[in-house]
């Protein structure tokens, strides 16, 4: 995963958190250390509940639930503007 990342060298990313082998925290965690100016976007099924501090922690900027999907859109317009805050 972090050799696709500093190969790819994405804008943005949307990360699950639960994913096989990392779950999205972690991947976070590696990506941040890699290039920290990259947006991340937690885009999770879970409640907030226990994961902002975690996610701050890891360098996600956003946490977007499932079922407010439609929201997604506007918080990668809001970040590619330059937005720093987690939700």
């Amino acid at each position: 995963m972090s050799e696709l990342f500093e190969q790819l060298k994405p804008d943005l990313v949307v990360l699950d958190l639960a994913v096989p082998d990392m779950n999205g925290i972690e991947a976070a965690k590696i990506m941040s250390v890699i290039d920290s100016r990259v947006p991340l976007i937690l885009f999770t099924i879970f409640g907030f509940e226990g994961l902002e501090t975690s996610a701050t922690e890891a360098g996600i900027r956003a946490i977007i639930p499932k079922d407010n999907a439609w929201s997604l859109i506007p918080r990668i317009q809001d970040l590619a503007r330059g937005e720093q805050t987690i939700n």
